[in-house]
């Protein structure tokens, strides 16, 4: 079984494609739970770690977008 949090080089390869829809559904995937419950573990509400999340993956797209990781 592979550990859900391993984010393969592969993985991060197809990344850089911006329309790879199906990578990027991926990390989202993967990342969302994760990125939610440290918020939530933080105090904040449910909305607003769902918030916190979103936020964070749409930096991670903007990075990879300006070459930024």
């Amino acid at each position: 079984m592979i550990d859900a949090t391993r984010t393969t080089s592969a993985l991060i390869a197809a990344l850089h494609d911006a329309a790879n829809h199906e990578a990027w559904r991926e990390i989202d995937e993967r990342y969302r739970p994760i990125l939610i419950n440290v918020a939530r573990r933080a105090g904040l509400t449910d909305t607003d770690a769902a918030d916190v999340a979103q936020d964070a993956l749409a930096d991670l797209f903007k990075s990879f977008q300006d070459k930024r990781y």
